[in-house]
């Protein structure tokens, strides 16, 4: 059994069809599935009594595409004996009567090479039964396949973005961020705020690996730098999230697919799908779905933390670029292990790590700092550890004025002297407006007020000495 195309230059086709694509000397396929069936020597031989079924069977399982070329598992076949049908392979064919030649043409076949002693009988109530069923065998609307690709093919690339940025506005802060901002359009979409977030860009701001020039480090350089046409304060207090530039086109095609079979499933009337169909749509639109949501994690994969190198240049913004794809944890989750876990924002901070940077950085040629200015160094250059609230430095004050090793705190400095000093006690309560101060010089302070504050005297006999009373 064979579909030959074997076409010379100029001919226009075979039979009552035209060329098509077809080029000379073209062949499509030489199937052999029915070699139990048909014999040699273009006679029937051993049909049997299941013909109707194995033929069926046949029709129903091996396919041709519609370019006639390779098995495709959602179309039609269109059996063709070789020398007896003149008519098109082509699976997009609209005339029923096709079908009604190949059972015209096989009975042509079964009379001719019908032997004597065979009961020709067998044969007519097959032939019956196979041209009774040709309402099942052909059905001129396309497979549901079919459908979904040509929907598919048609979706625009607004709707792509937007049905993921939908799925990317679904996700939720986690500690240690204070907000997650999905897809923003400017860097006005982003809070200037001294608290740690999360930006997760937009699909057209790709990264790629290894990559010093990509739509991903322009868009988190502009927003690092500008909130909208002034310049952002605390750019300490920014991490990122972009997507993979060679997984993106994966992500958009499965979005596709899933928009097409949602909309196949919303006019399932329209389309006139019955119960089967529907069943087959419901089930396409849940694994598309799911697959989308895979992809999304899959390519939402560069967490971009900026830091500056102190011992460098400290007014270059460098990136910590880390991969996070893979697993089944959200995006959010994922970014905040990686920041907790490589130190890049501190939810706990030990006091003799604050009294480091104190030393190293910020109070080198003074006595003191404000808690507040303190706050806004660590909420602003990218060069200091990054916290992920107030809470944090506070609770690290609190623990280190416990200590006699690390600082003290006073309420303000006044006549040259700190006033309500507090040093290696606990203390309940810390304002932005209070002050740390150098161990040394809490301390120097803490010896000239004992060396002046006036001594009583002991009453031997226990308590104070009792005044002189009148003489007597």
């Amino acid at each position: 059994v064979g579909i030959h195309h074997q076409l010379t230059t100029g001919e226009a086709g075979i039979g009552s069809r035209a060329t098509f694509h077809k080029a000379p000397g073209r062949i499509d396929e030489d199937f052999r599935f029915l070699r139990e069936v048909v014999a040699t020597e273009q006679r029937i031989d051993d049909f049997g009594d299941d013909f109707t079924a194995k033929l069926i069977q046949v029709l129903g399982v091996l396919m041709l595409d519609r370019n006639d070329d390779v098995l495709y598992a959602d179309r039609f076949i269109v059996v063709v004996f070789n020398g007896y049908l003149c008519f098109t392979v082509r699976t997009n064919i609209t005339d029923s009567t096709v079908f009604f030649c190949f059972v015209q043409t096989l009975a042509q076949v079964i009379d001719e090479q019908i032997q004597p002693g065979e009961n020709i009988s067998d044969f007519n109530d097959a032939l019956n039964t196979l041209h009774g069923s040709l309402s099942y065998l052909y059905d001129t609307r396309p497979t549901l396949r079919k459908t979904a690709e040509d929907r598919a093919s048609q979706v625009s690339s607004a709707d792509v973005d937007n049905e993921i940025e939908t799925r990317l506005k679904k996700l939720r802060k986690e500690n240690p961020f204070a907000g997650v901002h999905i897809c923003p359009a400017s860097s006005l979409d982003v809070p200037d705020e001294q608290a740690v977030r999360l930006v997760v860009l937009r699909t057209a701001d790709t990264y790629r690996r290894k990559s010093e020039k990509s739509k991903a480090l322009e868009a988190v350089s502009d927003i690092l730098s500008n909130r909208g046409p002034s310049p952002r304060i605390y750019k300490n207090m920014l991490a990122f999230v972009a997507p993979d530039y060679d997984a993106l086109s994966s992500l958009q095609t499965e979005v596709k697919r899933f928009i097409a079979w949602k909309s196949i499933m919303s006019d399932k009337d329209d389309l006139n799908l019955d119960g089967n169909q529907i069943r087959e749509t419901q089930q396409k639109l849940d694994r598309s779905n799911q697959t989308v949501e895979l992809r999304i994690k899959e390519t939402y994969c560069w967490l971009l933390v900026p830091y500056i190198d102190q011992f460098e240049d400290m007014k270059t913004i460098q990136w910590e670029i880390s991969n996070i794809g893979g697993g089944d944890e959200s995006i959010v989750t994922k970014s905040a292990k990686k920041m907790v876990q490589g130190e890049q924002v501190i939810t706990n901070w030990a006091p003799a790590l604050l009294q480091m940077s104190l030393d190293d950085l910020l109070w080198k040629d003074s006595n003191d700092i404000a808690v507040k200015k303190l706050w806004e160094y660590l909420s602003t250059y990218c060069y200091l550890p990054r916290l992920a609230n107030y809470s944090v430095l506070e609770d690290a004050i609190a623990r280190g004025l416990a200590s006699d090793e690390y600082f003290a705190l006073a309420a303000a400095y006044s006549n040259n002297r700190y006033v309500d000093l507090k040093y290696n006690q606990t203390v309940f309560s810390i304002n932005q407006s209070d002050l740390l101060v150098k161990t040394n010089v809490a301390l120097k302070q803490i010896v000239a007020e004992k060396k002046e504050e006036p001594v009583t005297p002991i009453n031997p006999n226990g308590g104070g000495v009792q005044p002189e009373g009148p003489s007597g």
